[in-house]
């Protein structure tokens, strides 16, 4: 047998029992040479981890578990879940809102998934005609937010139903509360906040416009321009407006160099505070925001003037919708 060089080393062999038999699928499949001559690899610690890190999510968040049974049937993440959850917290706001300010799931289908895990009829559309309040309670009502309080109405068959508070319920709670009433599972719908808003505006349509034309006026007479002048100020106008042409007529020559003179007091005026701005100005300090919370928030509306501007159009959607 040839013999080995003074410089070659002999590979060294494993001691001890050889490897046990493998079955054929215990192996991972792996490049590793190591795993291909048998050495068992320990096991994946990445579902123990899964699972901690899942009930560690629920501990903190406890709305997971409440909303478990609607996310569940939906397929939504549990990434999606998570951040709706810190959202709350940051913003304090339910989490309903926040899952579905999140854009993964249409509202519609939020609440017709709702409906079916409570066990109760999903409406598609509020009839304003069908809600049994008065126009004062739709104003009470819009001021809280749609869905922050139960509706009652009467429905196609003309029975009177509940339209569930769906903004801060607990949905094991209530589905509990439902299971155990069936009555009042009968006697309950669940309706989409957006489809709930549009009913009571309509109802407070003629009290919303009152109010558009009149409140601040009613609030605050001295902004609002209803008034455009008091009597004493008609008064001064009437005269000065008299005296002014009748100085006209009789002596022009020195009613012009008079007004002249009357208005370049207001001229040199302007002049004036502009110096007297420069040697104060200063780069403004603006005091600092305080935080908000997102429920304080009001519902404004924005109103984007465009004149021949129809390609700006998809562009501007896309801007405002990164205001969320």
């Amino acid at each position: 047998m040839p013999g080995r060089g003074a410089g070659e080393a002999t590979p060294a062999r494993p001691h001890g029992p050889a490897p046990p038999f493998l079955a054929p699928g215990a192996l991972e499949e792996s490049t590793d040479p190591i795993a291909r001559q048998g050495v068992l690899r320990a096991p994946s610690a990445a579902r123990p981890l899964a699972r901690q890190a899942e009930c560690s999510a629920s501990a903190l968040f406890p709305e997971l578990d409440r909303w478990a049974p609607v996310l569940d049937s939906l397929g939504v993440p549990d990434a999606v879940r998570i951040q709706a959850a810190l959202r709350t917290r940051v913003h304090g706001t339910s989490f309903q809102r926040e899952i579905l300010a999140s854009g993964a799931i249409a509202e519609d289908v939020f609440y017709r998934a709702l409906a079916d895990s409570l066990g109760v009829r999903f409406l598609a559309r509020v009839a304003p005609e069908d809600l049994v309040l008065e126009e004062r309670q739709a104003l009470a009502l819009l001021r809280r937010g749609a869905g922050a309080a139960p509706l009652r109405m009467v429905d196609g068959e003309g029975q009177a139903v509940t339209i569930i508070a769906t903004e801060r319920m607990d949905a094991l709670a209530l589905r509990a509360r439902l299971l155990a009433s069936p009555e009042l599972a009968a006697r309950s719908r669940v309706a989409a906040p957006t489809s709930i808003r549009r009913a009571l505006l309509c109802r407070a349509r003629a009290g919303l416009s009152a109010i558009a034309v009149l409140g601040l006026f009613e609030r605050l007479p001295h902004c609002s321009a209803v008034i455009l002048a008091n009597a004493w100020q008609g008064l001064l106008i009437g005269f000065g407006g008299f005296f002014a042409l009748a100085a006209a007529v009789l002596a022009p020559l020195e009613t012009l160099i008079a007004l002249h003179g009357f208005l370049s007091l207001f001229f040199f005026g302007c002049i004036l505070l502009r110096i007297m701005a420069m040697t104060v100005a200063a780069p403004p300090a603006p005091p600092p925001i305080a935080p908000l919370s997102a429920r304080d928030l009001p519902v404004y509306s924005v109103l984007v003037a465009l004149y021949r501007e129809a390609g700006m159009v998809p562009q501007l959607l896309v801007a405002l919708g990164r205001l969320q």
